[in-house]
């Protein structure tokens, strides 16, 4: 029982051991790419293949069937607040792209990198035993890509001070 005011002894608290993973991040060219953020966690591969770590501030979700008018919204900034918030450990490389990712729960892991003007690159099954060190290899993030056009109205005039969003579909929404 605490009593308001005294100082509790509680003893020793032994924290579990963890996994770290190494690894490197690379870009197309194979050149380093420091500063890219590096997460992972014991989830399924799925979510990392599922292109989260490619949702950042300022992106828009588009769906609806492929006959028919898209519907599209931004993810609302308070969501990437707390996001930013989840327990995930992470890390951010090296100039030279590598990568020491320490304090990752024991069991079957998945990750990868991401980098604002590139596209993420992600690992995972990665079976991760408690005090071990396990080296996930080369990471590659991909460059983004430029896009170019006009935006017309119905007529084929010219419309100016439109809000354009472009990316890749992904299999899973």
């Amino acid at each position: 029982a605490l009593e308001h005011g005294e100082q509790t002894d509680l003893g020793d608290i032994v924290l579990p051991a963890f996994g770290t993973i190494v690894g490197t991040v690379v870009d197309e060219d194979g050149e380093p790419v420091a500063g890219a953020r590096v997460r992972a966690a014991p989830v399924p591969d799925i979510v990392m293949q599922s292109g989260i770590l490619d949702l950042r501030e300022g992106t828009v979700v588009a769906g609806g069937e492929e006959d028919d008018r898209k519907m599209a919204f931004d993810i609302p900034r308070r969501a990437f607040q707390i996001y930013e918030r989840l327990p995930i450990p992470t890390t951010t490389t090296a100039a030279d792209g590598s990568f020491r990712l320490e304090g990752i729960a024991p069991g079957v892991i998945s990750g990868g990198a991401d980098k604002l003007k590139h596209v993420a690159a992600t690992f995972g099954s990665v079976e991760l035993e408690a005090g071990e060190e396990e080296d996930v290899g080369e990471l590659e993030l991909l460059f983004g890509r430029t896009v170019t056009g006009q935006v017309t109205d119905g007529g084929g005039n010219p419309v100016a001070g439109v809000e354009v969003a472009a990316g890749a579909l992904n299999p899973l929404f």
